[in-house]
Parts: C-alpha cells; structure tokens; sequence
C-alpha cells in the first residue's frame, strides 16, 4: 500500500496553511493557562474602588511608543487581524494570544505575524 505524503504549505499567511502540532500545542497550552487564571481569580475578593483606581492610575502613567506601525497577525482560528505595535520591535507578537474580533476564539494564538 502506497503512502501519502501531505505537503505542508510554509506561508503561515496562505489560505491553504495547514496548522502545525506546535501550533496546536500553544493553542491547547494557552487554553489551559487562561483556565488556570479563571479559577484563581474567583478565588480572590473582587478590588475596592480605591485598588481599582490606583491601578488605573499606573497603567495611564505607561509611555506608549509614539513610533508604531501596524502588523498582520494570522491567529489560530485561521482569522488574519492588523494590531500596531513599537516599530522598534522586530517581533512584538512572537508568543501572543488574543481574542479574536472575527469569531471570538479566546484565547487563539498568534501563529505567525508580519509588518503590515
């Protein structure tokens, strides 16, 4: 009986781009991570408005870079979404997880990423 051997598309950015076992790997880790997350934080009394606003306060006092450039990132769920980023930064999105806004995977990790 003769085998057949599938071709693995290389373009992670193809229609025809067939997932690969580490991506299946970081999409079932990224899973289990935000799983994990959800049960500690049930786990913890909710913030008072006081805690809430100083952590409000710190992330409004985060410089954000004013040079940015946008990048394609083709997610998991095979989606390809635009989100910008430093443009000092050769690969802002190397190990990232997103939502995505087209079916709304939660977490679907980022498979590969590209200066728009």
């Amino acid at each position: 009986m003769a085998t057949q051997q599938v071709t693995a598309i290389a373009d992670p950015f193809s229609p025809e781009y067939r997932l690969t076992p580490r991506d299946h790997r970081r999409q079932r880790e990224a899973e289990q991570s935000r799983e994990w997350v959800l049960r500690e934080v049930a786990k913890t009394p909710p913030l008072t408005a006081e805690q809430q606003e100083k952590i409000a306060t710190l992330l409004r006092s985060i410089e954000r870079s004013p040079e940015r450039r946008p990048w394609e990132l083709r997610l998991y769920c095979g989606h390809v979404v635009v989100r910008d980023a430093a443009a000092s930064n050769d690969d802002p999105f190397g190990e990232s997880y997103l939502t995505c806004t087209e079916c709304g995977l939660d977490p679907s990790a980022v498979i590969a990423s590209r200066p728009c």
